[in-house]
């Protein structure tokens, strides 16, 4: 009857699998406030931090980031841009993934005009989910550089 603890060992470690999801990649260089949203959490982007599977990265109009894929692809986000890092696409094609955050549809009165003939400005559908992770990336950030005058936490 070994075998019931030895199956149930191995169901337990393919179910706690996801928890320990390896990184496939580490954020090398961010310029401004870029967010990573990774299962539906967003943070704001800081170099060195470690990027799994079906993460995605947003820049703002003047942020950047780079990232360095474990297979030795560099990848940079420039400004205006998303990303989502899969370890299924080669080098080129998370180049190609890159996609800008561009106008997509009139605002203003005249459908399909701007001031000028320019073209209209916004981000279409993925307005709202920069819009929140740039508002939650800043709360990080700002969060981070508060002193709240509480002691800090030790190991005693």
């Amino acid at each position: 009857m070994k075998k019931v603890p030895t199956l149930l060992a191995l169901l337990a470690a393919f179910a706690a699998a996801p928890a320990f999801a390896q990184a496939i990649g580490t954020v090398s260089s961010v310029n401004g406030v870029a967010t990573v949203v990774t299962g539906g959490t967003a943070t704001a982007v800081t170099k060195g931090m470690p990027l799994l599977h079906g993460s995605r990265i947003l820049t703002t109009s003047s942020s950047s980031t780079t990232v360095q894929m474990n297979d030795g692809c560099t990848l940079t986000v420039p400004p205006g841009h998303a990303v989502t890092i899969l370890s299924t696409l080669t080098c080129k094609q998370l180049q190609a993934a890159l996609q800008p955050l561009t106008p997509s549809g009139p605002s203003t009165a005249v459908m399909g005009q701007g001031q000028g003939g320019n073209p209209p400005i916004g981000l279409g559908v993925n307005a709202p989910v920069a819009v929140w992770a740039a508002a939650m990336g800043l709360a990080t950030a700002y969060d981070a550089t508060r002193d709240n005058g509480n002691p800090p936490i030790s190991g005693r």
